[in-house]
Protein backbone atom coordinates (compact mmCIF):
# COMPACT_ATOMS: atom_id res chain seq x y z
CA UNK A 1 0.00 0.00 0.00
CA UNK A 2 1.35 3.50 -0.78
CA UNK A 3 2.42 6.24 1.51
CA UNK A 4 -1.01 8.19 2.44
CA UNK A 5 -0.25 12.13 3.00
CA UNK A 6 -3.01 13.12 5.38
CA UNK A 7 -2.30 16.67 6.46
CA UNK A 8 -4.20 18.41 8.76
CA UNK A 9 -4.50 22.22 8.90
CA UNK A 10 -5.95 24.11 11.97
CA UNK A 11 -7.24 27.63 12.59
CA UNK A 12 -4.92 30.68 11.96
CA UNK A 13 -5.78 33.01 14.70
CA UNK A 14 -4.37 37.00 13.77
CA UNK A 15 -2.21 35.56 11.07
CA UNK A 16 -0.07 32.80 13.63
CA UNK A 17 -0.58 29.12 13.42
CA UNK A 18 -2.36 27.55 15.93
CA UNK A 19 -0.05 25.23 18.10
CA UNK A 20 -1.87 21.54 18.59
CA UNK A 21 -1.82 19.93 22.41
CA UNK A 22 -0.92 16.36 22.69
CA UNK A 23 -4.46 15.30 23.27
CA UNK A 24 -5.53 16.67 19.45
CA UNK A 25 -2.23 15.71 17.94
CA UNK A 26 -3.20 11.63 19.10
CA UNK A 27 -6.14 12.10 18.28
CA UNK A 28 -5.26 13.14 14.33
CA UNK A 29 -3.39 9.94 14.36
CA UNK A 30 -6.59 8.11 15.58
CA UNK A 31 -8.65 9.60 12.61
CA UNK A 32 -5.75 9.04 10.40
CA UNK A 33 -5.32 5.10 10.94
CA UNK A 34 -8.74 4.75 10.75
CA UNK A 35 -8.17 6.26 6.96
CA UNK A 36 -5.47 3.97 6.09
CA UNK A 37 -7.79 0.53 8.03
CA UNK A 38 -10.46 1.77 5.59
CA UNK A 39 -8.61 2.10 2.52
CA UNK A 40 -6.90 -1.07 3.02
CA UNK A 41 -9.74 -3.37 4.31
CA UNK A 42 -13.05 -1.55 3.14
CA UNK A 43 -15.56 -4.35 4.31
CA UNK A 44 -14.09 -4.99 7.52
CA UNK A 45 -17.26 -5.51 10.63
CA UNK A 46 -15.12 -3.90 13.05
CA UNK A 47 -11.61 -2.86 14.19
CA UNK A 48 -9.21 -1.62 16.92
CA UNK A 49 -6.58 1.03 17.60
CA UNK A 50 -4.17 1.47 20.13
CA UNK A 51 -2.11 4.47 20.12
CA UNK A 52 1.26 3.69 22.07
CA UNK A 53 1.87 6.82 24.02
CA UNK A 54 4.81 9.10 22.47
CA UNK A 55 8.60 9.49 24.25
CA UNK A 56 7.35 12.02 26.93
CA UNK A 57 10.45 14.01 26.21
CA UNK A 58 9.13 15.38 22.97
CA UNK A 59 7.40 18.53 23.20
CA UNK A 60 4.35 18.81 21.06
CA UNK A 61 3.98 21.96 22.35
CA UNK A 62 5.26 24.10 19.01
CA UNK A 63 4.02 21.51 16.94
CA UNK A 64 2.42 23.87 14.08
CA UNK A 65 0.45 22.31 11.12
CA UNK A 66 1.19 18.37 12.02
CA UNK A 67 1.93 16.49 9.19
CA UNK A 68 1.55 12.81 9.51
CA UNK A 69 2.79 9.85 7.24
CA UNK A 70 2.49 6.18 7.54
CA UNK A 71 5.64 5.18 7.23
CA UNK A 72 5.44 1.22 5.46
CA UNK A 73 4.55 -0.12 2.93
CA UNK A 74 1.18 -1.64 3.96
CA UNK A 75 -1.18 -2.16 7.07
CA UNK A 76 0.22 -4.57 9.72
CA UNK A 77 -0.26 -5.41 13.14
CA UNK A 78 1.59 -2.26 14.44
CA UNK A 79 2.19 0.54 12.31
CA UNK A 80 4.29 3.75 12.68
CA UNK A 81 3.01 7.21 11.87
CA UNK A 82 5.30 9.74 11.65
CA UNK A 83 4.71 13.07 12.96
CA UNK A 84 6.39 16.70 11.40
CA UNK A 85 6.16 19.48 13.13
CA UNK A 86 6.54 22.56 11.11
CA UNK A 87 9.65 23.79 13.09
CA UNK A 88 11.32 20.80 11.69
CA UNK A 89 10.92 18.29 14.98
CA UNK A 90 9.56 15.03 13.83
CA UNK A 91 8.59 12.10 15.93
CA UNK A 92 7.38 8.62 15.22
CA UNK A 93 4.51 6.95 17.22
CA UNK A 94 3.54 2.88 17.07
CA UNK A 95 -0.21 2.32 16.80
CA UNK A 96 -1.51 -1.64 17.46
CA UNK A 97 -4.27 -2.37 15.03
CA UNK A 98 -6.74 -4.94 14.79
CA UNK A 99 -9.00 -5.52 12.15
CA UNK A 100 -11.91 -8.39 12.40
CA UNK A 101 -14.17 -9.31 9.65
CA UNK A 102 -15.95 -12.67 8.53
CA UNK A 103 -13.50 -15.23 7.48
CA UNK A 104 -14.46 -19.05 6.36
CA UNK A 105 -13.76 -21.73 9.00
CA UNK A 106 -14.29 -25.36 9.51
CA UNK A 107 -17.29 -26.22 11.76
CA UNK A 108 -16.23 -29.59 12.65
CA UNK A 109 -13.13 -32.04 11.79
CA UNK A 110 -12.91 -32.54 8.04
CA UNK A 111 -11.16 -35.70 6.30
CA UNK A 112 -8.95 -35.14 3.34
CA UNK A 113 -10.86 -34.99 -0.13
CA UNK A 114 -13.68 -34.64 1.43
CA UNK A 115 -16.40 -32.49 -0.84
CA UNK A 116 -17.07 -29.48 1.46
CA UNK A 117 -20.90 -28.38 2.10
CA UNK A 118 -22.58 -25.31 3.52
CA UNK A 119 -23.03 -27.77 6.39
CA UNK A 120 -19.10 -28.22 7.02
CA UNK A 121 -18.08 -24.42 6.83
CA UNK A 122 -19.25 -21.04 8.53
CA UNK A 123 -18.06 -17.48 8.65
CA UNK A 124 -16.65 -16.43 11.87
CA UNK A 125 -15.03 -12.97 12.54
CA UNK A 126 -11.15 -12.86 12.98
CA UNK A 127 -8.53 -10.50 13.51
CA UNK A 128 -7.22 -10.78 10.02
CA UNK A 129 -3.83 -8.99 10.52
CA UNK A 130 -2.87 -11.59 12.77
CA UNK A 131 -3.43 -14.70 9.68
CA UNK A 132 -0.33 -14.89 7.23
CA UNK A 133 -2.38 -17.07 5.09
CA UNK A 134 -4.58 -15.55 2.29
CA UNK A 135 -8.22 -16.28 3.57
CA UNK A 136 -11.62 -16.76 2.21
CA UNK A 137 -14.14 -14.20 2.30
CA UNK A 138 -17.40 -15.90 0.70
CA UNK A 139 -18.34 -19.75 1.67
CA UNK A 140 -19.75 -20.38 -2.05
CA UNK A 141 -15.58 -20.48 -2.95
CA UNK A 142 -15.54 -23.27 -1.21
CA UNK A 143 -18.60 -25.61 -1.36
CA UNK A 144 -18.10 -28.26 -4.25
CA UNK A 145 -14.61 -28.38 -3.51
CA UNK A 146 -12.72 -31.05 -2.02
CA UNK A 147 -10.09 -30.44 0.87
CA UNK A 148 -6.19 -31.29 -0.08
CA UNK A 149 -5.53 -31.91 3.34
CA UNK A 150 -7.48 -33.51 6.94
CA UNK A 151 -8.71 -29.94 8.70
CA UNK A 152 -9.30 -30.12 12.64
CA UNK A 153 -12.62 -27.95 13.73
CA UNK A 154 -12.42 -24.03 13.77
CA UNK A 155 -9.52 -23.73 11.03
CA UNK A 156 -9.17 -20.79 8.98
CA UNK A 157 -9.49 -22.02 5.68
CA UNK A 158 -7.25 -20.82 2.76
CA UNK A 159 -7.69 -21.21 -0.79
CA UNK A 160 -4.55 -23.56 -0.66
CA UNK A 161 -6.12 -26.14 1.08
CA UNK A 162 -8.66 -26.42 -1.62
CA UNK A 163 -8.95 -28.01 -5.32
CA UNK A 164 -11.36 -28.87 -7.81
CA UNK A 165 -12.98 -32.50 -7.20
CA UNK A 166 -11.93 -35.25 -9.44
CA UNK A 167 -15.20 -35.84 -11.25
CA UNK A 168 -13.45 -38.58 -13.57
CA UNK A 169 -10.96 -40.88 -12.68
CA UNK A 170 -8.49 -42.77 -15.52
CA UNK A 171 -10.29 -45.56 -16.87
CA UNK A 172 -13.80 -44.96 -15.73
CA UNK A 173 -16.46 -45.35 -18.21
CA UNK A 174 -17.68 -42.07 -19.73
CA UNK A 175 -20.62 -41.21 -22.20
CA UNK A 176 -18.60 -38.81 -25.47
CA UNK A 177 -21.16 -36.19 -25.71
CA UNK A 178 -21.06 -34.16 -29.21
CA UNK A 179 -23.45 -31.41 -30.54
CA UNK A 180 -23.62 -29.35 -33.32
CA UNK A 181 -26.85 -27.14 -33.90
CA UNK A 182 -29.68 -29.46 -32.78
CA UNK A 183 -27.84 -32.30 -33.22
CA UNK A 184 -26.60 -34.69 -30.05
CA UNK A 185 -24.44 -37.36 -30.28
CA UNK A 186 -23.97 -39.88 -27.35
CA UNK A 187 -21.18 -42.79 -27.38
CA UNK A 188 -19.49 -44.73 -24.73
CA UNK A 189 -15.47 -44.24 -24.26
CA UNK A 190 -13.00 -44.70 -21.62
CA UNK A 191 -11.31 -41.55 -19.67
CA UNK A 192 -7.87 -42.02 -20.61
CA UNK A 193 -7.15 -38.82 -17.83
CA UNK A 194 -8.22 -37.76 -14.45
CA UNK A 195 -10.15 -34.37 -14.77
CA UNK A 196 -11.61 -31.66 -12.89
CA UNK A 197 -15.23 -29.87 -14.46
CA UNK A 198 -14.25 -28.13 -17.54
CA UNK A 199 -10.60 -29.50 -17.47
CA UNK A 200 -10.00 -31.05 -21.21
CA UNK A 201 -8.92 -34.93 -21.16
CA UNK A 202 -8.64 -37.31 -23.72
CA UNK A 203 -10.66 -39.86 -24.01
CA UNK A 204 -11.43 -43.18 -26.27
CA UNK A 205 -13.83 -43.44 -28.20
CA UNK A 206 -14.86 -47.23 -27.64
CA UNK A 207 -17.23 -48.12 -31.14
CA UNK A 208 -14.45 -45.96 -33.00
CA UNK A 209 -10.86 -46.90 -30.72
CA UNK A 210 -10.44 -43.37 -32.07
CA UNK A 211 -9.04 -40.99 -29.30
CA UNK A 212 -10.43 -37.19 -28.84
CA UNK A 213 -10.16 -34.63 -26.44
CA UNK A 214 -13.20 -33.12 -24.98
CA UNK A 215 -14.30 -31.47 -21.62
CA UNK A 216 -15.12 -32.44 -18.82
CA UNK A 217 -18.92 -31.96 -18.04
CA UNK A 218 -19.94 -33.57 -15.22
CA UNK A 219 -19.75 -37.08 -13.59
CA UNK A 220 -18.92 -39.23 -16.24
CA UNK A 221 -19.46 -36.68 -19.30
CA UNK A 222 -17.48 -35.76 -21.43
CA UNK A 223 -18.34 -32.68 -24.52
CA UNK A 224 -16.23 -33.20 -27.55
CA UNK A 225 -17.28 -30.22 -30.25
CA UNK A 226 -17.87 -31.59 -33.60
Amino acid sequence: MKNLLFIFVFCMTSAHAYSSTREEILNQVHQYTESIILEAHPMASRYKINIRQPDPRFSFDNCLNPELTHTGHQLRARILIKIACGNSNAIHVAVDVAVFTGVLVSNIAIARKTLLTAADISLKEVNILTNTRAMIFDESQAIGKALKRAIRAGTVISPSMLTLPILINRGDSVVIIAKKGPLIVRVAGTALASGTMGQQIAVRNSSSERTVKGWVRGPGEIFVPM
